[in-house]
């Protein structure tokens, strides 16, 4: 974990396949991911089940650690850097906005 006195901070890169807002792109007749977040319900949309249930589910754990760590580099006077598109609905979801507030 960051802290060591050797530690500078952290680099995080969370998964951000659930998170794009490509996902909400729809065009008639095309057969496009649906979305699994909207910026209305950005840890999940209600009524996921199965492999997009699963996958929202593990994301948003990796989300929930992703904000412990950069709260725990804060503390520690660390830097953190965490890659993730501009487009993703990432920083909307409630540990990164939580972290934020």
């Amino acid at each position: 974990m960051v802290g060591g006195p050797a530690s500078l901070g952290a680099f995080m890169a969370p998964p951000c396949g659930t998170s794009s807002k490509a996902r909400c792109i729809q065009r008639v007749g095309e057969n496009l991911p649906k979305p699994l977040r909207t910026s209305l319900q950005p840890d999940g949309v209600p009524g996921l089940s199965g492999a997009d249930f699963a996958r929202v589910s593990a994301a948003n754990c990796l989300y929930d650690f992703a904000a412990c760590v950069m709260q725990k580099c804060l503390e520690l006077d660390k830097i953190y850097i965490v890659e993730n598109p501009r487009s993703s609905l990432f920083r909307e979801t409630t540990p990164i906005r939580r972290l934020t507030a």
